[in-house]
């Protein structure tokens, strides 16, 4: 296993001052967070923590495009002070707007099965659905996101965009690696029995992923929920290993991420070559950033990334939000520069849903699956408490 680094990131640093996790002197490939002191370790396993650890993937090597990220401060860079940049492009263009769903749209909280979404945010989506297309690409699985937003008419991509749905008049569905969910079930089921004794762990099936939490764990716990799942996982060749905030991922070892979904989706929409369209990605973690990415390397995709964070942070976004709030803000303002749509009776929303059949990709998609659907309602993917496995002494949140 390849060397890692952990870094110190102060749990104190104001807002518009230091930098966050990962933006101290540039990339490292390794496994960052907040650290009681920095260290080298040769076995990949994490030190003692306070927060949450990050793998950051290597940037580097052969067939690699250079890094897209750049130090991003809070105090400088928060859209709301910048709107004047976007006010134009906003009215003028054909917007599609896409949102992480957890620390984007609803804080982080400690039980991830009562993630709820603010019902004033909620409203203010279906306001926005109505003037733009607008979509969530959440790490949850597809009828677990699906059933915390409850706003039917938006499209969703779980499972990191493994799993993708749109409300048209026929349905639209498309999942990547099917073949993978054997495998990430005897992952789920092995992670589950061998973290039983660890307190505080939790394992939860996102059908295309699965995720361990480790938010509520002693912090001298960490590693060895580390060298667990790393275990585990080797037994799996074709599942890869991820991080997001206080949580583990797995996820098939393919070419496949939130940004490969968002370009899917417009090419689905007929979006994607069109010189009137803007995208605007919202996230707050890790893989977020594949999205990011896709307005520096494809010069076909007009829009900018938006990340949330309180922090300066080193990150392939352009502007900030620094918590959801903040982004329930940013919306509001966008269905208010949007007004004109509705006013005027254009009917493009509606169009674009309903075309999405005649794009060069329609035979590509898999529309429908009732099967997988009845699957992930089995496994207990229904929007809820179902596919949380926790184990003793785990606190609830809120």
């Amino acid at each position: 296993m390849a060397a890692v680094v952990a870094t110190a990131a102060s749990a104190t640093k104001a807002h518009n001052g230091g930098s966050g996790a990962g933006g101290q002197g540039g990339e490292s490939n390794g496994i960052t967070g907040g650290a009681y002191q920095s260290l080298s370790r040769e076995d990949g396993a994490p030190h003692k923590t306070k927060h949450c650890w990050e793998v950051e993937e290597e940037e580097k090597g052969e067939g690699r495009k250079p890094s897209h990220k750049r130090q991003l401060s809070v105090s400088s860079s928060n859209v709301l002070d910048n709107m004047g940049c976007l006010e134009d492009v906003v009215r003028s263009k054909r917007v599609v707007v896409l949102l992480d769903y957890d620390g984007t749209l609803t804080p982080i909280v400690s039980d991830p099965a009562k993630a709820w979404l603010p019902a004033q945010t909620r409203d203010i989506l279906v306001e926005l659905a109505e003037r733009c297309v607008v979509g969530i690409v959440s790490g949850r699985s597809l009828l677990k996101v699906k059933g915390f937003v409850q706003v039917p008419s938006l499209f969703y991509a779980g499972s990191h965009g493994f799993d993708i749905w749109g409300p048209t008049t026929e349905s639209m569905r498309y999942q990547v690696a099917a073949d993978q969910l054997p495998d990430l079930a005897r992952l789920r089921d092995t992670l589950t029995e061998q973290l039983r004794g660890i307190e505080g762990a939790a394992v939860e099936d996102n059908v295309f992923s699965v995720s361990v939490h480790y938010r509520n764990c002693a912090p001298d716990d960490v590693p060895a929920v580390y060298e667990i799942v790393q275990t585990a996982r080797q037994a799996f060749p074709s599942i890869r290993f991820g991080t997001g905030k206080c949580v583990f991922e797995l996820r098939p070892d393919i070419t496949w991420d939130k940004g490969k979904a968002m370009v899917w989706l417009l090419q689905a929409l007929g979006l994607w070559e069109e010189e009137d369209v803007f995208a605007i990605y919202i996230g707050d973690d890790t893989t977020d950033e594949d999205a990011f990415r896709i307005f520096h390397h494809e010069d076909r995709a007009e829009g900018i990334g938006i990340v949330v964070t309180a922090e300066n942070k080193l990150t392939g976004a352009k502007y900030s939000l620094r918590n959801p709030e903040e982004v329930a803000v940013f919306l509001a303002r966008l269905v208010e520069l949007r007004g004109h749509v509705q006013a005027e009776g254009n009917s493009s929303v509606k169009d674009i849903k309903m075309d999405w059949a005649r794009t060069p990709l329609a035979g590509a998609f898999e529309p429908g699956n009732p099967a997988g659907e009845k699957k992930e309602r089995e496994r207990g993917e229904d929007g809820g408490e179902g596919g949380v496995e926790r184990n003793q002494g785990e606190e609830q949140g809120h």
